[in-house]
């Protein structure tokens, strides 16, 4: 354990029990709750079930319904362990006011052999879930996100994180896990989800007469274990969309219209899960075919409605747009800003320096390492699906297509059941294939097998964990072994206030506000600051001046002269009588877009700046008007661009007019910026940054320290930690 590591306070529930009890209690009262709220729910929409899809779908069902619940405690303030405590109390009781759920006699009959893949499969990922959480994306904020809402006693603008934007029901969850049971049982729950999309599979392949162990595709492949075994959201996602295909294919045989409501909350869920998973909705209403009509439009739109509509509303009151951070262009606020959405889809999509197209298929089904993850050898057999009933390939083909947008394997997870069971169709028609596809299958998905075939940084697991589970090895001891950055993390807990670092960080792991300079608007403006202080070159500061004939205004305004083209920008708005600045002192200063950053431009620090780009149908412009007229004949902008723009002037009259320029691109005086620039990011809140080894500035900021206004507070696991003093 690193020096001054704290030991974190267990929940005061359970506060004598060992800790790896504590961890598959807290997610047993998550799913247990979504179970019994689920359970009600489908007893009370009448809806029939076999006992292997009722546990399923009660588990899927509940979800939807719970993770809505807890999203609005969280908004109202109530993210606290006592207000968890009962909203699980609550659904664990509802099963008591509901009516009998109808379940029928299951007919599925479990064959040895694929009860022993299935256990042994259930044992590894277990074990892996169980054990402290390493994933990148599960320490980063899938389990950060929860873990800040639950300090803080409620949910609210995280501004620099726009994952938090994002819809989390699947973070809901992990929020009621997490108060209970920490790190860990957020994992365990996710795996829960595995075995409910298996359910469903097996379900719907013995409903319709296709191998009864297609499930196994699915369950063996190493992305969905070390998926499902890790605090993510895919496979909660994949068991999501492919409830509202299983539902919606019972609506089909049965005519039941009180499946359509079940139809319509799992695809809110999904959505919920994934803003990529809006087609859920859809795909369920084109399913109605011919028997299409107002009433089960209604039923499916109402339903679904009830889990996305909270999502959207919560993004509309924190931000102004209610799918942020995407649509800023049509959303325009203060959080975020096209060129961070655009900056962020290019590098979640395809880059030709990094990738060919021609070695996708290898990587996500052999390698594993270009795109985090592979799906396994046997999926090269991908292409027979396109041979089975047209029912299975369109939603594979509309669940798997956001791996276009963003490039990982695991965004290929939610398309992979329809996958699977295409195949199992096509070579469950050739005696004796079927088995050995199967059998081939497991053996290559078996974790020290894949480890033997695929790249050696490929995301998958590579040892059961056991000892880690059950906390004979200490997280500590677990950690350390296994993150690099582990070393650095006692140092980062004990920070107080913001963090600002380059890279993704186990934020979940320390207490401090993390803020990663690639992810926020504040975050990208942060790292510029530094990255300005960094080269020499920047040093200079280039700008624009207009001369015009002296005049006494009121106001003066430069404005661009054409909306969407080339962002207006600016550090410092200046005006002159000739050589004599006129002082800004007074004078009531405006920008749009972004208002509140107005104050830039007059604040004397060259390393503030407004950017004029928040809406691109609108024209940028900053003004600034006194209340008596000022003797004028220069403008100065100061780390403008070279947009045209048109300046204007308010006469004693009171009437714009545009002023006759002269405009002049002018560099000035050398500066040292760099203690200014941590100088600003004090007074901005960031009191510490974190930097990589290979970081720019790093080395600049070691070698130099004073000069930066810094003191390396901490170095360990490549990571050096330096503290803001002046």
């Amino acid at each position: 354990m690193p020096p001054g590591r704290r030991i974190r306070e267990q929940s005061p529930y359970h506060r004598d029990l060992p800790e790896s009890v504590q961890i598959l209690l807290g997610a047993a009262f998550t799913l247990l709750a979504c179970g019994a709220l689920g359970y009600a729910v489908l007893a009370w929409l009448r809806v029939s079930c076999t006992g292997d899809e009722a546990w399923a779908l009660s588990l899927l069902v509940g979800a939807a319904v719970f993770s809505t619940a807890i999203l609005g405690l969280g908004l109202a303030g109530g993210a606290r362990r006592p207000v968890l405590l009962v909203a699980g109390l609550a659904a664990l009781a509802c099963p008591w006011f509901a009516p009998a759920l109808v379940v029928g006699r299951s007919r599925i009959r479990w064959g040895w052999p694929v009860s022993v893949a299935t256990v042994a499969c259930g044992f590894v990922y277990l074990m892996h879930a169980w054990a402290p959480e390493i994933s990148p994306d599960g320490t980063a904020y899938h389990v950060a996100l929860p873990a800040h809402y639950l300090r803080e006693g409620r949910i609210g603008l995280v501004a620099t994180n726009l994952y938090a934007q994002l819809s989390q029901a699947m973070e809901m969850l992990y929020l009621h896990a997490f108060a209970f049971g920490k790190h860990s049982s957020t994992a365990v729950v996710h795996l829960a989800f595995l075995f409910a999309l298996i359910g469903l599979m097996r379900a719907y392949a013995v409903r319709t007469g296709l191998p009864a162990a297609s499930g196994l595709l699915v369950l063996a492949s190493p992305v969905v274990g070390i998926d499902a075994a890790s605090a993510y959201n895919d496979v909660a996602l994949a068991a999501a969309v492919f409830a509202v295909f299983w539902v919606m294919e019972r609506w089909r045989e049965e005519g039941c219209d009180r499946l359509l409501w079940v139809a319509g909350l799992m695809a809110g869920l999904a959505f919920a899960l994934k803003y990529t998973a809006f087609l859920a909705l859809p795909y369920a209403m084109v399913i109605l075919g011919r028997r299409v009509s107002w009433a089960r439009l209604g039923r499916l739109g109402l339903a679904a409605g009830l889990v996305m509509g909270p999502w959207l509303a919560k993004n509309w009151w924190l931000t102004g747009n209610p799918v942020a951070p995407f649509a800023n262009a049509w959303f325009p606020n203060e959080v975020f800003d096209p060129a961070l959405e655009a900056s962020f889809r290019a590098y979640l999509g395809f880059d030709p320096l990094r990738h060919s197209w021609a070695q996708v298929p290898y990587d996500v089904l052999v390698g594993g390492y270009a795109f985090g993850g592979l799906l396994g050898p046997v999926f090269w057999l991908a292409p027979l699906a396109l041979l089975s009933r047209w029912r299975l390939v369109l939603p594979a083909l509309l669940f798997a297509g956001p791996f276009a947008l963003n490039l990982g394997t695991r965004f290929l997870i939610p398309g992979l059941p329809f996958v699977a069971l295409g195949i199992a169709m096509v070579l469950g028609r050739l005696r004796g294939i079927w088995p050995l596809v199967a059998v081939v299958h497991l053996v290559l998905g078996w974790y020290p097998v894949t480890h033997a075939f695929a790249d050696t940084y490929a995301w998958h697991i590579k040892e059961v964990p056991w000892r880690a589970a059950l906390r004979w090895e200490t997280e500590s001891e677990y950690l350390g072994r296994l993150v690099v950055e582990y070393p650095i993390f006692g140092a980062v807990d004990r920070a107080r206030g913001r963090v600002l670092t380059y890279s993704q960080f186990a934020d979940s792991y320390v207490e401090a506000e993390m803020v990663t300079g690639t992810l926020s608007r504040r975050g990208v403006e942060w790292r510029e600051m530094l990255w300005t202080a960094v080269e020499p070159r920047r040093w200079i500061r280039e700008g624009w001046q207009f001369w015009f004939p002296q005049e006494r205004l009121r106001g003066i305004r430069v404005a661009e002269l054409e909306p969407g083209g080339e962002t207006l920008t600016a550090a410092e708005f200046r005006v002159y009588h000739l050589l004599q600045e006129v002082p800004m002192k007074g004078a009531a200063l405006r920008t749009e877009p972004r208002s509140a950053e107005a104050q830039f431009v007059a604040d004397g620090n060259p390393l503030t700046r407004w950017r004029g780009d928040q809406d691109a149908g609108r024209r940028g412009m900053v003004e600034a008007l006194w209340k008596e007229p000022k003797l004028l004949s220069r403008l100065v902008l100061e780390g403008a661009s070279a947009t045209p723009v048109q300046i204007s002037g308010l006469g004693e009259d009171g009437q714009w007019r545009e002023l006759s320029v002269k405009a002049e691109r002018t560099r000035f005086g050398g500066w040292d910026p760099r203690r200014l620039a941590t100088r600003t990011l004090r007074q901005q809140g960031v009191n510490w940054i974190l930097l990589k080894q290979q970081d720019f500035g790093r080395a600049e900021m070691e070698a130099e320290p004073a000069a930066w206004g810094v003191r390396l507070a901490a170095q360990g696991g490549g990571q050096w930690l330096f503290e803001i003093v002046d």
